[in-house]
């Protein structure tokens, strides 16, 4: 409890700090919203671009472990997940509650069904980081994106070197078979053994070409609600300046820091975009948004299908 308030805290002094030093007030927000129909365009997207792209990838990867659910059975984990990981510290915070409902429904593929998780991520992050690779020299024409580079450069680095760590078989020897006097650590070294395990024979071959279509529409869906939310301030930028700039916005934001991200979104958005010509009431406008839209308000309907689902439960048993 005690690390919630204080990753609060941070959040709400990020915030203050962009308020006060960037001289932006709640007024020059609300003013920056030029265009509506591009604003509601952006707002259909997390209830249909994004979940039709997040879950089929997801059905896919649970297919090749042998896991099949429905469409709508992963539609409703997905939704309560998100409604659950606004608690969480960094931005993927909802993966925890994916991991926990998945492996409850099949406790026979524990590890296994966890590790769909983590490598749908990995796939998302390796793409992103591509996009935003791809992108940069044509941003470049336009702004100053030389920090961009140099952090989206590190964090190729990173990525690519734990994707080999927890992708070859060198790395979980390791640690296999290494135990400790205190029973509840030897449990988590027994559920980490499993994923890692799952992550090494994961068939990636097989699934790389049919699963493609679904990561990189996720991950562009996501790029073109910031395309529209700048459309609606009235700022026209090119779709693959923010191909460069959001993906390592998006990176740096599942630093776990603050719930959910909050407040290090924002301070990422008002450096990057400032630095792009963008003011920054319009990127602050954008950020807070863009967290409304693709956090908020698919929490608060993950919220209301797991209080429907509860009563119904409880409908149930009592009869």
């Amino acid at each position: 409890m005690s690390n919630t308030i204080i990753r609060i805290i941070i959040s709400l002094a990020i915030l203050a700090i962009i308020f006060l030093r960037m001289d932006v007030d709640l007024y020059s927000l609300l003013a920056t919203v030029k265009n509506p129909g591009c604003l509601a365009a952006a707002f259909f997207i997390p209830f249909t671009l994004m979940p039709l792209f997040s879950i089929n990838r997801w059905k896919l990867f649970l297919g090749m472990v042998g896991i099949r659910e429905k469409f709508s059975t992963l539609f409703t984990i997905n939704y309560i997940a998100q409604f659950h990981g606004m608690i969480l510290p960094s931005a993927q915070g909802q993966d925890v509650f994916r991991i926990y409902q998945i492996e409850r429904r099949h406790p026979e593929k524990r590890g296994r069904a966890g590790s769909t998780v983590l490598i749908e991520r990995m796939f998302g992050l390796i793409l992103l980081i591509l996009f935003s690779l791809s992108s940069l020299p044509f941003a470049a024409e336009h702004g100053d994106v030389c920090t961009c580079a140099v952090l989206i450069s590190a964090s190729a680095l990173l990525t690519f070197a734990a994707v080999i760590a927890v992708c070859t078989p060198w790395g979980y020897r390791l640690y296999v078979g290494r135990r400790t006097r205190f029973d509840f650590i030897n449990k988590a070294i027994d559920y980490l053994e499993k994923v890692h395990r799952s992550m090494i024979t994961f068939p990636y071959r097989k699934v790389i070409l049919s699963s493609i279509f679904f990561i990189a529409g996720f991950q562009l869906s996501t790029v073109l609600i910031v395309y529209l939310l700048f459309c609606a301030c009235g700022c026209f930028m090119p779709f693959y300046e923010h191909l460069a700039l959001f993906p390592l916005i998006a990176i740096l934001t599942m630093i776990p820091v603050t719930i959910a991200g909050f407040g290090i979104r924002e301070g990422f958005f008002v450096y990057f975009y400032c630095k792009m010509g963008i003011t920054p009431p319009v990127a602050l406008t954008v950020s807070l948004t863009y967290y409304f839209l693709t956090g908020i308000a698919p929490s608060l309907f993950g919220g209301l299908i797991w209080i429907i689902s509860n009563k119904n439960t409880y409908i149930a048993l009592k009869k």
